[in-house]
């Protein structure tokens, strides 16, 4: 295949791969989701300075700067088995923004997984056809494509064999973990610019408690500062001490240098498992 034209695929899981637990980002998305209804606003979840703080994976950045660099034609994409609006609108226009780099689109979610939410590398493969085979044209041609799919293509991924039906495709990482805890009602009427009464509404309160977000009211001072400090030390220390040691796309990149993997045919892949896991 050379002096052809060709992409590399690169394909990333999102949630303790690329970023580590999303769940205050999300949590905050949710109640500002129930406010934008009960004030008709439109405000977008913005958790960026959350990500560059350590929710996005350290190295992630510099791994991407390495592929565009020693792969021609290079295509990156993100596959989630969070729902589609999570995906569409929030979660990854946040890493984008936070890493300075655009994901090609569609950003694939859960819709794309099978019931048991076993990811499917066939249906984002044929679908990521569609336009990438007007870049490169020789796709349209199933020597080519099929050509592509077993050698310049993979997909990272913390949970092992999490692809059902091509599951030699999938270089297998260790979960990153990284969360730290802030207090998502101070953020949200600073940030936002929205006012403070909306939390003694009864639906809002409602929320928070269902979600076990701290907050505080006319009638709920004590109990929450009691609480909010549970998490703050629970979490400072278990995660902050932890995540600061990871250094898998370091490593990752070390290795493809040293090994010099020209390609991601399921030999490759097979060595890069067992080289870094």
């Amino acid at each position: 295949m050379k002096n052809t034209k060709l992409p590399f695929i690169f394909v990333f899981d999102i949630d303790n791969c690329i970023i580590g637990n999303i769940k205050w980002p999300i949590n905050e998305s949710i109640i500002l989701d129930e406010i934008n209804k009960l004030t008709k606003g439109k405000k977008k979840v913005d958790f960026t300075n959350y990500l560059k703080k350590g929710l996005l994976r350290p190295y992630f950045k510099k791994f991407i700067k390495f592929i565009k660099k020693n792969y021609d034609n290079t295509e990156i994409y993100v596959y989630t088995n969070s729902s589609n609006y999570w995906t569409n609108n929030g979660l990854v226009l946040n890493i984008e923004k936070a890493l300075g780099h655009k994901f090609n689109k569609p950003y694939y979610s859960s819709e794309y997984s099978y019931q048991n939410m076993q990811k499917s590398l066939s249906n984002i493969y044929n679908n990521m056809l569609i336009n990438l085979s007007k870049k490169y044209p020789l796709l349209a041609n199933s020597e080519y494509s099929n050509y592509v799919f077993n050698n310049n293509l993979i997909f990272i991924d913390n949970l092992p064999y999490n692809v059902y039906d091509y599951p030699f495709k999938q270089l297998l990482c260790p979960s990153y973990d990284w969360s730290i805890p802030y207090n998502i009602q101070k953020k949200i009427i600073n940030n936002y610019k929205i006012n403070s009464k909306i939390f003694n509404n009864p639906i809002i309160i409602k929320k928070m408690n269902d979600l076990e977000i701290p907050y505080s009211n006319n009638s709920n001072v004590n109990k929450v500062a009691k609480l909010y400090h549970k998490y703050i030390l629970l979490y400072q220390y278990n995660t902050f001490k932890n995540t600061k040691k990871d250094y898998y796309f370091k490593n990752l990149i070390t290795i493809m240098k040293k090994y010099k993997i020209k390609n991601f045919n399921q030999n490759n892949i097979k060595k890069l498992n067992n080289l870094i896991n």
